[in-house]
């Protein structure tokens, strides 16, 4: 029933309601948070971080911060690998998040957080890439990052929540380099042709 539940909300994440599928993720989380079967406490782990990605996406910050907190401190004892994978999921949408309402030192301790807890080569990529943005990496950082992603991995992460920051914020190469890193993620296309784009001399 929690696993259905969950599915449930993903489907009507699909169909582009969210509201429907923030109630689903709430009744599951209702339900069955204080269940001690390992997967059952997956499935309310991943609704509890699916309920912080789609309250980012609507732009409901301080809701998507308390989901993934609520998470963070539930389940951080828990030896289940699945859950600290969710986890480690939830902790990188929050560092990216941060960047919209936090200072650079705080979004920082945030994106040291998610390396510290995450073994995933595109979470990795991607921290590099909020430390890039926030002066603390170089592109050449960011790429040899994104040559560490399997090829044969499709990469899921897209940065929709901070399109108009990475619009906004920046201007000449650095803007451009941005925009190909980004269409890289989205498109997953030649890493050569990116690193040609990004004028890094191999």
């Amino acid at each position: 029933m929690a696993k259905a539940m969950c599915n449930q909300g993903v489907a009507y994440n699909q169909q582009g309601k969210p509201d429907d599928e923030l109630n689903s993720y709430a009744t599951l989380i209702d339900q069955f948070k204080d269940s001690s079967n390992e997967e059952i406490q997956i499935q309310v782990a991943k609704a509890m971080c699916n309920q912080g990605a789609t309250y980012g996406q609507q732009g409901k910050l301080e809701d998507a911060i308390s989901s993934s907190a609520t998470l963070i401190e539930q389940f951080k004892d828990s030896s289940n690998e699945g859950v600290q994978k969710t986890i480690a999921n939830t902790r990188a949408n929050i560092a990216e998040l941060a960047l919209l309402y936090e200072t650079p030192a705080q979004v920082l301790i945030r994106v040291a957080e998610a390396e510290k807890y995450s073994d995933n080569p595109e979470h990795l990529a991607v921290m590099q890439f909020i430390r890039f943005l926030l002066d603390d990496k170089t592109i050449e950082e960011v790429f040899t990052a994104l040559t560490a992603i399997p090829a044969e991995v499709k990469l899921a992460w897209n940065f929709s929540e901070i399109k108009g920051y990475l619009t906004d914020s920046f201007d000449g190469i650095k803007q451009q380099q941005i925009q190909a890193v980004v269409q890289y993620f989205e498109q997953h296309e030649d890493i050569e042709q990116l690193r040609v784009e990004l004028g890094i001399v191999s």
